[in-house]
């Protein structure tokens, strides 16, 4: 008989934005088990795990305002809850990253060697205090360095059960793999880990040995439904993407417009930077010695020996923390973005170009005609309803084709773009972007989302770059090829 069994009476759901729904179904697990939480974009993982953790905590929590606990039979036990949840930036409560990872030991028992050990490895694992970077502060960080420091924070305390929603989405394989060894210690290897994700085969790869079971949901109107079953190698799931379907060189925009010639058998990431390929048209740009530097920081925030950006579209690929982010804010002009750069660090650009040959044409330059999109669809979206988001760029046959897209799948026009699901935000936002650009820079624009979301976008942006709508593409992409 397993340990935890949770059963879910249609129970009454009231979020904070007062939308109301129903949970059918069941859930058991025993401690140690690992269960994948698995759906479409819109399906509920999100909610799911709220729920789940205002069950083990006995009260309503974040999004959650009120829940019907009389139609929940045999509640669990009160336990110690970590979640980390899917933007990055959500997770933390101080602004340096160091404490991130330490604060969560003041709540816990632990004896002082015992805290310094598991620190040592937490550190290790988190992989972005070498050089002397061990106070960064949060926002100089990358998203995948920044969910890299959320779970380790998550894991500090040693907690009962874990939630992680799309925790790994921006992780290499590499770091992630360190995260497994992690629980597989003494102190972590009676923790329940329930993972919402759309890439089961990642998760089978680097979790193996602890995955018992897979959870599918789906939501009909109102009400989402719970099916759990064991797990099988090999399991497929209806918008779950593989490893060859998230590998950015076998989708269809870059067999579309770049070469496959230029994809070399070994990758080389200069100075931990990052590497563009484009198509062999004319060039937009030319790049040589390109360095993003921070004063008083021991190394450049990004570096670029040489590249090229073509007309139509690019790929900037590298690994977490290489500066992709910081090169595509750069391309569109937006550089510095954050405020925390301007008041912490003075950050300039080291090129070995002179000061008036140097950056993107003027014409580029003009409001309106270069954008960046972020990969937190927060920093984009700002309106009250997604209709008021698309007004801002279109009208007439534009606007009626952007909602038709919308409408495909059950996305309502006139709802508060905050009531979505993190992956139908990210739809959002690329409908939104104006009919006519020069450069478009779209930072990591496929994590968090299923395949079928994923088809959706890339069918979009290859019709506007056929088009010559949009002139010049960047798409930034973590590289699983390092």
């Amino acid at each position: 008989m397993p340990q935890f069994n949770l059963c879910f009476n249609k129970p009454e759901i009231t979020l904070s934005s007062g939308y109301t729904f129903n949970v059918v179904g069941s859930l058991s697990f025993d401690p140690g088990d690992c269960i994948l939480v698995l759906g479409e974009n819109g399906s509920g993982k999100t909610t799911f795990l709220t729920l789940l953790q205002s069950l083990f905590e006995a009260e309503a929590r974040g999004s959650i305002l009120k829940i019907d606990w009389n139609r929940i039979t045999q509640l669990p036990p009160k336990s110690r809850v970590a979640h980390v949840f899917q933007e990055p930036r959500e997770n933390f409560i101080s602004r340096c990253s160091a404490d991130e990872i330490i604060l969560p030991f003041l709540s816990t028992d632990f004896s002082a060697d015992e805290i310094l050990n598991r620190l040592s490895r937490l550190v290790d694992a988190a992989d972005v205090y070498r050089q002397n970077n061990l106070r960064s502060p949060i926002d100089l960080l990358s998203a995948g360095e920044q969910q890299r420091v959320a779970i380790c924070a998550a894991l500090a305390p040693a907690p009962a059960i874990m939630l992680w929603d799309e925790a790994l989405a921006r992780i290499d394989d590499r770091t992630a793999s360190q995260f497994d060894t992690l629980m597989d210690k003494s102190t972590l290897r009676d923790t329940v880990l329930l993972a919402a994700t759309h890439r089961p085969q990642r998760f089978s790869r680097l979790f193996a040995k602890r995955i018992t079971s897979v959870i599918s949901l789906k939501k009909i109107d109102h009400t989402i439904s719970v099916t759990q079953q064991p797990y099988v190698d090999g399991m497929r799931f209806p918008g779950q993407i593989t490893d060859d379907e998230i590998n950015f060189c076998s989708r269809v925009l870059w067999q579309t417009f770049v070469n496959k010639d230029l994809l070399a058998p070994d990758i080389l990431f200069f100075n931990n930077g990052f590497r563009i390929f484009g198509s062999k048209l004319d060039p937009l740009l030319k790049l040589q010695d390109f360095e993003v530097l921070a004063r008083d920081l021991p190394r450049p925030l990004a570096t670029l020996r040489e590249g090229v950006v073509t007309e139509r579209l690019n790929f900037v690929v590298g690994r977490n923390g290489s500066g992709k982010t910081l090169f595509l804010r750069f391309m569109a002009g937006h550089f510095p973005i954050n405020p925390m750069f301007r008041s912490l660090y003075k950050v300039f650009i080291s090129t070995n170009f002179s000061d008036d040959s140097f950056g993107l044409p003027p014409e580029i330059r003009q409001a309106g005609l270069s954008v960046y999109l972020p990969g937190e669809p927060f920093r984009w979206l700002t309106e009250e309803s997604i209709s008021d988001e698309l007004l801002r760029y279109h009208d007439g046959d534009t606007l009626t084709r952007r909602l038709g897209i919308l409408e495909r799948y059950r996305i309502n026009a006139n709802v508060n773009p905050e009531y979505l699901s993190y992956g139908e935000r990210k739809l959002v936002c690329l409908m939104s972007l104006p009919e006519h650009l020069d450069l478009v820079c779209l930072d990591e624009p496929f994590a968090d989302m299923s395949i079928t979301l994923i088809k959706e976008m890339e069918d979009f942006i290859g019709s506007m770059v056929t088009s010559g709508k949009w002139r010049s593409v960047l798409i930034s992409h973590a590289s699983d090829l390092a």
